[in-house]
Order: C-alpha cells, then structure tokens, then sequence
C-alpha cells in the first residue's frame, strides 16, 4: 500500500490519516536517510511538506546506529549532535492547535537540559519546545499560541531516567490549553497565555531535535517524530499511540 493512503487497521491508526501533518521524521525509514561522514547529514520529512532536517558539519552528525525492535534509531552522542531546518516553515504557524509525538531514550538519566524538539518563531518565540531534565530529570514542554505572548509551561511528574518512552505535547490554541503525556499517561496541562484563534501567521524560524548548544544537546536516541498543526483529542491521541506502540514494541 502506498504511503500516501489511508490505512486505519483496528485501533491503530497511520500518520497520514488525522490530517494537518506538518512533520514526520522516521528513522526507521532508511530510505529516508542520508548519510555521510560523521553521521546522518539528512533525515527527509515524510509529511509531504518537504521539511528535511539536515546537518551539515560532519563533527555535529547524530549516529545512525542502534535498534529498537528490529528497526533503526538515531543516536545523539552530544558535542552537539543535531539535525535542524532553519528555513521557514509552516510547522505550527497560523494553526488552531500542535500536538507533538517524540519516541526517545536517554544515555543517562538526564539532570540538566537535554532539548528534545524545537518548534521556533520569528525573535526566538518558543512556539513548541520539548525538552527533559530541566527540573530534575522530568519531561517538560514550553509553548506560546501568539509571537508575543508569554510562555506556557508543564514540568511532568515522572522521571524519564533511561528507558524509552513516548512524549506527547498538545496546544490547543482556540481553548487556550497546553498538555503533556509520557507513554499515554497524563504529565500535566495548563493554559495558554492567550486563547481563541489559531497561532501568528509567521513562519516558523526553524525546527531542530536535540540542539546547536552543547550544554543543552541530547545525549540519547530518537525513533520517530510526528508533528501536527491541530490539537488532537483523546481519541486520535490513542489512535497514533497505538501505531508508534506497535511499530516500535513499546
């Protein structure tokens, strides 16, 4: 079956089904992957939109090495290790919502901030930042539904220490909330600073997993990345738990 249509098999759901998609990175994937001296020098965006996170110093090159459950990852090794896009995008400009999917691992237990993905605007605004071990070593996401509004932030419950996980973030821009999930189970909400209406039509400066700083880079695995420009519900949330679950052995 093509990649481009539908597929729903019971509870699980295919990427392209919910609509909105902004960004897919799957390392899984490896036709979607270029690789070169150092590392991967290129993982191609599967949501159509042509967003392809790239690196172009070979010393700052994620590995592309290891497995989980059969399929390839990609290792941060720090120094920093990133792949990046700072070119415009659409990802999260002018949307009624963004809801985040990140599986990923830490080396060890993460006490300092490691960035998981970052989702930027114009003047630094911090449009839909994931990241873990700023407080402690929990889950954490920062985000804004406006260029100039003030931050929204929920710091997990739960250590994230060195086992896999899925991190999920929702900002729902017309009700004004802001949700965080590890592994399907509630990490927190809270409220947008503004609500109402979708997010600045400007384009998003740049999107990048882990970080150009090497205080603030992931030392750790990434499998997969989902990024939509909606707010996604309970329902759909299970829906696409149950894909990265099942494809992934979560």
């Amino acid at each position: 079956m093509s990649s481009k249509r539908i597929a729903v098999l019971g509870s699980v759901i295919h990427p392209l089904t919910p609509g909105n998609l902004a960004l897919w990175i799957d390392f899984a994937d490896a036709s979607t992957i270029t690789t070169g001296v150092g590392g991967i020098s290129q993982a191609d965006d599967k949501s159509g939109n042509g967003y392809h996170l790239a690196q172009g110093t070979s010393g700052n090159r994620p590995d592309y090495s290891g497995k989980l459950n059969g399929r390839n990852i990609a290792t941060f090794a720090g120094g920093p290790d990133l792949l990046a896009r700072s070119t415009g995008t659409a990802v999260g400009k002018n949307a009624s919502g963004c809801t985040s999917y990140v599986v990923f691992k830490h080396t060890s237990s993460p006490t300092t901030d490691q960035r998981l993905l970052s989702v930027q605007g114009p003047s630094s605004s911090l449009r839909h930042y994931l990241r873990a071990g700023a407080t402690s070593n929990k889950l954490e996401i920062i985000a804004r539904r406006l260029d100039a509004d003030a931050n929204a932030t929920i710091v997990g419950s739960t250590n994230v220490g060195t086992g896999w996980h899925i991190a999920t973030a929702v900002a729902d821009n017309v009700a004004g909330t802001l949700g965080l999930w590890m592994d399907g189970a509630s990490e927190g909400s809270t409220t947008l600073a503004s609500s109402g209406g979708n997010s600045s039509n400007t384009d998003t400066a740049f999107v990048q997993l882990s970080s150009a700083n090497a205080s603030l880079d992931l030392v750790g695995n990434v499998a997969e990345c989902i990024v939509y420009n909606a707010a996604h519900d309970s329902a759909t949330r299970s829906q696409v738990w149950a894909y990265l679950r099942n494809k992934w052995g979560m």
